[in-house]
């Protein structure tokens, strides 16, 4: 799986949706890129939490390149197994890939969609993303937390954005921190290029807030002063 730099994102690429697919084919959760509420469905047994080094993504076999992209906004995150990870999904779980080869892709990495997967719970991760980068023509996945779009000094810095659709107005995602001087910038990262965001505030949630920890914008518990 191709992933991106944390210091360096290509400005031109715009994408995506973050889609999701789990045991079977029998459930495929389309979250808009921004995650969903944890849910119960057949998986293979946990996985880690860490994440490796940068690997080539979207590549099946017959060399088939999942990854080819040639325009903003066209590519997807997608589970490479058959029943996806159990609990909290890292980049580890996904290829980033042109959003016309799902099915294949799909066919690829679950070719016996019939399997029993055990049962167990998961989570979205709202944090992850995929981009097509102009430039390698290639679409590449990415964690915001380790990106400069998350990037601060102080909690100042950082705001909440909905989700990592496009446009806030128009998905159900989760929450996520971002680097507020850097909001126009990840827009145009996520957007297609003729995409037109409708004018809105969606309303933050209750009870958590965006803030600066070890240089990078987090979501956390809002602490009332005592």
């Amino acid at each position: 799986m191709r992933r991106s730099s944390p210091s360096r994102l290509s400005l031109v690429a715009l994408p995506l949706v973050l889609l999701t697919a789990f045991c079977g084919g029998k459930t495929v959760v389309d979250e808009g890129a921004g995650g969903a509420a944890a849910t119960t469905t057949g998986t293979t047994g946990p996985t880690t939490t860490g994440t490796t080094g940068p690997t080539t993504t979207g590549t099946g076999s017959g060399g088939a390149n999942f990854a080819a992209c040639s325009a903003p906004g066209t590519c997807v995150l997608a589970s490479d197994s058959c029943c996806g990870a159990c609990g909290m999904p890292t980049l580890d779980d996904f290829d980033a890939i042109g959003e016309g080869a799902v099915d294949a892709h799909r066919k690829a990495v679950c070719p016996d969609p019939t399997g029993p997967c055990p049962a167990c719970a998961t989570q979205a991760n709202p944090n992850l993303f995929a981009y097509c980068d102009l430039a390698a023509k290639s679409c590449v996945e990415a964690d915001l937390p380790l990106t400069e779009y998350a990037a601060c000094k102080e909690d100042a810095d950082c705001s909440m954005r909905l989700g990592l659709g496009c446009c806030e107005c128009m998905q159900a995602g989760e929450w996520v921190a971002v680097a507020t001087a850097r909001r126009t910038d990840l827009q145009a990262l996520l957007c297609k290029q003729d995409e037109v965001c409708a004018e809105c505030a969606p309303s933050p949630p209750v009870g958590v807030m965006a803030a600066c920890e070890m240089g990078r914008c987090v979501m956390k518990p809002l602490v009332p002063p005592s």
